[in-house]
């Protein structure tokens, strides 16, 4: 019922701003936060604060592009005192300790007592959500402040901890404790049930913890259930992580990476190497060892991503500019090729153009070069770069 009202309310909201121009902004006051408490309280509404900072790119883009729809405008203006106050300057110093503002942008509803009511971290790009969120706010049932006082007085149901864990990760408030608490009392032969599944698969993250390793030891009895891609999904999700968070930090010495790479390849999950791959050739771009991803792109590219277009053109361009291994550049030759033949595209016949012209491959090279000239001039795109490129292939420049 409650997702149907507010489907309903809604479809309205769009209905009504569909004759309407995008020409109106949420009303943000800018008075002191105590005088915006008195107008709260005496027009019987809850406060919005969009808490931002200066420096905050989705912060600017959200101002731009969702307090300034309609829609949005007209149905905060009208169920909401709005203001708004960069938390790192005047008085928004203040109610970012009170609200322990964590991350920017930051969407809060407060009542006219100052008490937090709802809130969600992050610039959503959807018109719907900020609706959906204001609706919620206003919900006395469904608000975070509601979840805090049911999980207080111990509710503990499947159904309302998933909704109650995703409120937490919304505002960017803590999930381990009451995540560790409710999972410790299930029995595991149920956290295979729907609803577990979805706790475990949004917020259970730790690889050591007892529901992982169960959730490894019983592939099959999930995959039945929820389907091969969502489990393959969490699991190379938490594996990707772990070696990145243990990749990423100084602290640790390389031989424990190498160490757990060797713990996940005889985990039994059928995605370790891959994921593995992945995870070094993350770190290997993060820390600009160009040298190095090449060298296990020349490994292992083919074995992991034969049938990714994208993948294979992107690493064969950067062997290209980086390489002067005629082995490596011959391999990458061949990563062209099958980009091509997967998914005939401008960018990557043009590098298979360059990278075989390099090779001394004249006439391979004018064979690339004409096919991304045809596809340029279907896809209506500037051929001059293209063409420039033909000539000097064919004249041997």
């Amino acid at each position: 019922m409650k997702t149907f009202i507010h489907l309903i309310l809604i479809l309205n909201l769009f209905l009504t701003a569909e004759c309407i121009g995008q020409n109106r902004s949420i009303a943000f006051s800018d008075k002191p936060f105590s005088e915006i408490q008195t107008m709260a309280k005496n027009e019987n509404k809850l406060i919005f604060i969009d808490a931002y900072a200066s420096w905050c790119g989705p912060c600017k883009w959200m101002s731009a592009n969702i307090f300034t729809n309609d829609t949005v405008a007209d149905f905060y203006n009208k169920n909401f005192i709005c203001a708004k106050y960069d938390m790192e300057k005047g008085e928004g110093v203040r109610l970012s300790r009170q609200y322990e503002v964590m991350a920017y942008p930051t969407l809060l509803f407060i009542n006219s007592a100052g008490e937090l009511v709802h809130l969600k971290v992050g610039a959503a790009k959807s018109i719907p959500e900020y609706i959906e969120l204001g609706i919620t706010a206003m919900d006395p049932n469904e608000c975070y402040a509601a979840y805090l006082k049911r999980y207080s007085k111990g509710e503990n149901t499947p159904s309302f901890m998933y909704h109650y864990l995703k409120l937490l990760s919304d505002a960017y408030r803590p999930v381990d404790v009451p995540l560790n608490k409710y999972l410790s009392a299930q029995k595991e032969a149920d956290l295979v049930s729907n609803t577990n599944w979805k706790i475990l698969f949004s917020f259970c993250n730790n690889m050591d913890s007892r529901e992982f390793r169960y959730l490894l030891a019983h592939q099959q009895e999930f995959t039945s259930m929820h389907g091969k891609d969502s489990v393959n999904a969490k699991l190379y999700n938490v594996y990707f992580k772990a070696l990145l968070d243990l990749g990423r930090s100084d602290k640790m010495p390389d031989s424990s990476y190498s160490l757990l790479k060797r713990r996940i390849s005889n985990s039994g999950y059928s995605g370790a190497g891959k994921v593995i791959f992945d995870a070094d050739l993350y770190l290997c771009q993060m820390q600009g060892d160009v040298q190095k991803l090449i060298d296990i792109a020349y490994r292992d590219l083919d074995k992991y991503y034969h049938d990714d277009p994208v993948m294979l053109s992107e690493l064969a361009s950067l062997v290209h500019d980086y390489s002067k291994d005629k082995e490596y550049l011959e391999k990458a030759s061949l990563w062209l090729k099958r980009s091509v033949e997967l998914k005939p595209g401008i960018e990557n016949n043009q590098t298979c153009a360059a990278l075989l012209y390099d090779l001394g491959r004249k006439e391979e090279a004018i064979k690339y070069c004409k096919d991304a000239l045809i596809i340029a001039r279907k896809q209506n795109v500037s051929s001059e770069p293209i063409e420039q490129d033909l000539k000097k292939y064919e004249s041997g420049q």
